[in-house]
């Protein structure tokens, strides 16, 4: 998620853009601007770099077993389970 020192440079930027006779508006416009981010972003499902990471390999590792299995199951099936050739059966 954004920290709190993301969210006031983003506050502090939107503040700089008001023209120099409107300074005395700036605070609170910062501090209405953060304000609105903070409650925006807690709406938005966000994950920590490090959670989205470690989901990622979690996600890979889980792919790797599902290959295994399958491939294990693969050599275990009879031969006989094997699907049917086309050009055996039409010689019959």
């Amino acid at each position: 998620m954004i920290n709190n020192s993301t969210l006031e440079k983003i506050a502090q930027q939107l503040g700089q853009v008001i023209p120099p006779q409107l300074q005395q508006t700036t605070q609170a416009f910062e501090q209405k601007a953060k304000q609105i981010l903070q409650q925006q972003l807690t709406k938005l499902d966000f994950v920590s770099r490090e959670e989205f990471e470690q989901q990622q390999k979690m996600l890979e590792h889980m792919h790797l077993r599902l290959q295994a299995l399958q491939q294990a199951l693969a050599e275990q099936q009879p031969t006989t389970m094997a699907p049917a050739d086309p050009d055996t059966l039409s010689s019959s």
